[in-house]
């Protein structure tokens, strides 16, 4: 519903407020660095011909729209493809590895190929055909698998990636998913083709079935990839470790409130039907009083904003304040009622909270500042306010270390800006509630009661239970609280304090599991190649390993010389991993939280896991070839 902005009211002549947004479309041909310096001017402009002396400049700032709707977004997606070609990369090192270990057992297969008249580049098409089919058999259920992920996705409540249309399979997914297939699929046949086609046609046929080694360039090429493999594992596994820190850091942070089983819902008291601030205050007085009957709800408070879920803020101005940082610092304002801090959990410092005497003063304050603002016509920043008036605030922790460092803040008054003349006076200071983000430090904040902000348009306020029971036990009671005061009117915004805080850690709950799932991915994917890789070795050994217990080899002896081999490319990829990992980790360094992208613990964590699976995927292969039997090793060919 679009209606006309109303430039009648006072709020809107207030160079102090900016609560407001200018859309516009740039001509074709004119840049963004252009209309930046257009509207500079413009705005330079204007702060030289309407600004009085009490007034701050105002500038005007310029951004794209798209880069306001995706610019958070558009660096988190990036690193997740990266993750996802990561994992394609091993994929494919994975397969190359199978497919020449696999390839060496075909040499004389080849060579007799070649005996009979087949030429390399027929030979090297063949394997790349194999190749490519199997890319495309994986495609295959690869799309099958993401058509699954995508309705779950579409079934999401809440998304974190910005999107115009719903995420679904359509031909741009298939012909990219095509390309890709077929692109991996000459990758990772391109080791084994080369291997298959540059053959030496009268030793391979000369040489027996079953080589007892591979020659010493496929060997190397076997063990880069393992090495390759590896590395990239551990640099995945390490940027999911220090998400997953990060999120257990999140879930753990202080916000300053005590999030358990509190319920929280907004509702919209209209000016237009309670016209007066008495009929605001009663109809409020009314509901706190019905909801705090509630069977299982053991407190119920008002508030114009709710912590971690934003807030409204103004400059201040106190007396004798010479610091140059607090010129533009701005303190967030809250409106409430008595029992807000005991509903949220908030400790009170020093002083006292609201008491019913306050919300009466402010009521008759208000309305005292109503009448008059009647009477002149004016908006309270341009009125002649009496001297004298004063009310009530409470402030939190950082307000107070801020404007009154090493002093008793208690007592101390301040007033708003612009010719804003009200005294506030400091009667408690609490601690410290987060108001924008679990990320962030709470900022300087004053809390106000509640019935100072009742007036003509009516007040937006949150309705607060701290509960005995499980919250949602109570929603429905709630409701049935205000249908019973005022049938007009609708409750919304229904969420646990709890929801409210998974709702700001669902970003890094997501990438957590997506680059976790991808980590884990390659992780297998490395453990099964280097299963494959060892195994294919002792089967290849299986005549030399015979022959060393035939000369009096013991089981363990065997076992130490395949974990060994094993052991060497798991050190040099962990080696590698931690290296690549250390400038990988930069790019996540913003998505991290109460952890550093070189936290120790992490990458020893990390590299302990990937050694100990990778020893396991050697030990089996291993443990096989101490078991040979020398009398059937001896036969083997």
């Amino acid at each position: 519903m679009w209606i006309p902005f109303d430039m009648t009211q006072p709020l809107v002549h207030d160079r102090g407020s900016h609560w407001a947004q200018a859309i516009g479309r740039v001509r074709n041909g004119v840049t963004i660095e252009q209309a930046r310096a257009d509207l500079l001017t413009v705005s330079a402009r204007i702060n030289k011909e309407y600004r009085t002396p009490n007034d701050q400049d105002i500038h005007s700032l310029v951004y794209p729209l798209k880069e306001r709707l995706v610019g958070d977004s558009q660096g988190q997606l990036v690193i997740l493809f990266g993750a996802v070609a990561l994992v394609l990369l091993v994929a494919c090192a994975n397969v190359a590895n199978l497919l020449l270990a696999r390839s060496t057992e075909r040499v004389r297969e080849m060579a007799v190929r070649v005996a009979l008249g087949a030429g390399r580049w027929r030979l090297a098409r063949q394997m790349l055909t194999e190749s490519i089919l199997l890319a495309l058999g994986g495609a295959a259920l690869g799309l099958l698998a993401a058509g699954w992920g995508v309705s779950l996705l579409q079934t999401a409540k809440t998304s974190p990636i910005p999107r115009v249309n719903p995420v679904h399979v359509n031909l741009t997914v298939l012909l990219f998913a095509l390309g890709v297939a077929v692109l991996v699929g000459i990758l990772f046949g391109l080791a084994p083709a080369l291997r298959c086609s540059d053959l030496d046609l009268s030793e391979e046929l000369k040489s027996s079935a079953n080589a007892i080694s591979a020659p010493g360039s496929g060997r190397v090429l076997r063990d880069t990839l393992m090495v390759a493999e590896i590395a990239v594992s551990l640099a995945l596994l390490v940027g999911a470790g220090l998400l997953l820190r990060s999120f257990a850091r999140l879930r753990s942070v202080d916000i300053g409130v005590d999030p358990h089983n509190v319920l929280t819902m907004r509702v919209n008291v209209p000016g237009t039907k309670y016209k007066t601030v008495a009929a605001q205050r009663q109809f409020l007085e009314q509901l706190l009083a019905h909801a705090s009957r509630i069977p299982g709800v053991s407190s119920t408070a008002l508030s114009t904003e709710t912590a971690v879920d934003g807030g409204s803020n103004g400059y201040v101005t106190v007396p004798g304040n010479t610091n140059p940082k607090l010129e533009n610092q701005l303190a967030e304002v809250n409106s409430i009622t008595p029992d807000y801090f005991k509903t949220f959990g908030i400790p009170l410092i020093k002083g006292r909270t609201f008491n019913e005497e306050d919300m009466q003063r402010a009521a008759a304050l208000n309305q005292q500042i109503t009448d008059l603002m009647r009477a002149a016509k004016q908006d309270i920043g341009n009125m002649n306010m009496p001297s004298g008036l004063s009310f009530p605030v409470v402030i939190n922790e950082a307000m107070a270390k801020a404007y009154w460092p090493n002093q008793e803040p208690i007592g101390k008054s301040y007033t708003g800006l612009a010719g804003d003349k009200l005294q506030r006076i400091v009667v408690g200071v609490v601690g410290n509630e987060r108001q924008f983000n679990i990320r962030e430090p709470a900022i300087p904040e004053n809390y106000v009661p509640m019935t100072l902000q009742l007036g003509e348009g009516g007040i937006r306020a949150t309705i607060s239970f701290k509960t005995l029971v499980a919250p949602a036990a109570i929603v429905t009671p709630a409701r049935g609280v205000v249908r019973d005061l005022d049938s007009t009117m609708a409750v919304y915004h229904v969420r646990t304090m709890e929801d409210l805080i998974a709702e700001h850690m669902q970003d890094t709950a997501l990438q957590t599991f997506l680059l976790g799932s991808f980590a884990t991915l390659a992780l297998v994917l490395a453990a099964v190649g280097l299963y494959g890789v060892m195994s294919y070795l002792v089967t290849q050994r299986t005549h030399e390993i015979g022959i060393r217990m035939a000369l009096g080899a013991q089981q363990g002896d065997v076992l130490n010389m395949v974990i060994s081999q094993g052991g060497k490319l798991i050190l040099l990829g962990v080696i590698i991993g931690t290296i690549g990992a250390l400038g990988l980790t930069q790019l996540i360094s913003a998505l991290l939280f109460g952890v550093t992208a070189t936290d120790p613990a992490t990458y020893v964590a990390v590299a302990a896991l990937l050694v100990f699976v990778a020893l396991v995927a050697c030990y089996v292969p291993a443990r096989r070839a101490s078991h040979v039997d020398p009398m059937v090793a001896l036969r083997y060919e």
